[in-house]
């Protein structure tokens, strides 16, 4: 058997969210076709266990900084880069010593500041890849300058993030939208089990909005959103705030809804290792946020069979079917709130809604069909080759009309 080429997936993880459990899904799938390295110099012990048993390499390049999470604002900030400044500089001497060593054939990096940070140390010879898993600013996206040109791919998860980068200056040719996929066998296996719930009375509605607690996310429309509901309704908000987060953002949560009368509707349940069985407990999944690149966590709700109300913003009109799967609906309370009430009100509508989700999770967001995606795109790097043949053109239209149906697509 030929030796496989290696890739070599490089990122600073500082915590684990959508980013890091999508990486850690699909690579492994991908170890039948080549040799894969997960390199985190910042040695995160949580992302390390998500590779465990997986068939990856794990790299450690260099003792661990005391603190992952930079944080700060303004001069605060500029110092502590500052400082962690001679460690970041070691981080990069030592990934080139590694390359060099290893020569693999590609780096896939998912964050900008690693891409901007380690991708100036990779030897030309070597392929680089970004998968864009988040909507930047115009401003941000140009920051990267020669470093996108030095991309052989740019692999974004919806297109709305393509759309993003290709307004922004990134040659369009060298992008693939690839959705992110559902491993749907394991969610359901993770979901059978966990830890226990809020009771429920005879009646009651849940409503569940998964992910950090932060302003981004939007965890006070959902609050406002209820207050506005029938009293059966209850709210479930899976999530904390993350280090180095706003920890005022989750005091003012529980505030407003002690002022809205709801304190007794809202239950915080903090940070959860069974996201899955929380959303297969509950009845709908909502995400009010503000920036979403794609919406995993609607994704696996449909999965589940749940139907999702989701914002009309960033990737979820190209995950949520509007009027079928669930609603797609301005940001704010009255829309969310207009957007519940027939969910709330009738169980059928649930039911016709969270089959029709299912059913497109199965047809449109499979980890199999991610996979497969990325496996071509790599390929395609190794190759050098920087446009997309007609073949692969072709394949990338037919996936993707049905997923663009309420999406910016052209």
């Amino acid at each position: 058997m030929p030796d496989l080429p290696l890739i070599a997936v490089v990122d600073l993880v500082t915590s684990i969210g959508g980013v890091q459990q999508v990486t850690a899904s699909v690579w492994p799938r991908l170890t039948d076709r080549f040799r894969v390295a997960i390199i985190d110099p910042y040695g995160n012990p949580e992302y390390a266990r998500l590779f465990r048993g997986a068939g990856v390499d794990r790299i450690d390049l260099l003792p661990p900084p005391s603190r992952r999470y930079i944080g700060g604002h303004g001069p605060a900030r500029l110092l502590a880069l500052a400082s962690r400044a001679p460690w970041l500089g070691a981080a990069a001497l030592r990934l080139r010593r590694w390359i060099r060593g290893r020569r693999p054939k590609v780096l896939c990096f998912n964050q900008l500041p690693a891409l901007l940070l380690f991708s100036r140390v990779v030897p030309r010879d070597t392929r680089v890849v970004y998968h864009a898993h988040g909507i930047f600013s115009a401003g941000e996206v140009r920051r990267l300058g020669n470093v996108a040109r030095r991309c052989s791919r740019v692999v974004a998860v919806s297109r709305a993030v393509a759309d993003a980068m290709g307004d922004a200056g990134i040659d369009r040719g060298r992008i693939e939208v690839i959705h992110n996929g559902v491993d749907v066998d394991a969610l359901r296996k993770s979901a059978a089990s966990g830890e226990a719930l809020p009771p429920r009375a005879p009646g009651e509605v849940v409503l569940a909005h998964v992910g950090v607690l932060a302003p981004h996310k939007q965890q006070h429309v959902s609050i406002d959103a209820l207050a506005r509901l029938p009293l059966r309704a209850v709210l479930w908000l899976c999530g904390d705030v993350p280090e180095g987060g706003d920890a005022g953002y989750g005091v003012a949560l529980r505030s407003r809804a002690a002022a809205l009368g709801v304190e007794s509707r809202v239950h915080f349940l903090g940070w959860r290792n069974d996201a899955a069985h929380v959303i297969s407990r509950a009845d709908v999944a909502i995400l009010p946020s503000v920036q979403e690149s794609f919406g995993m966590v609607l994704a696996e709700a449909m999965a589940l069979g749940k139907p999702c109300v989701g914002a009309k913003v960033g990737g979820i009109p190209e995950v949520i079917e509007d009027g079928v799967t669930g609603r797609v609906v301005p940001a704010d309370a009255a829309a969310f709130a207009a957007a519940l009430d027939p969910l709330v009100s009738s169980a059928a509508l649930r039911h016709a809604m969270g089959d029709a989700g299912a059913h497109r999770v199965a047809r449109l967001f499979t980890l199999e069909a991610q996979a497969d995606r990325l496996a071509r795109v790599l390929a395609v790097a190794l190759d050098g080759a920087l446009a997309r043949g007609p073949a692969q053109r072709t394949a990338d239209t037919h996936m993707h009309d049905d997923a663009c149906d309420t999406a910016r697509c052209p």
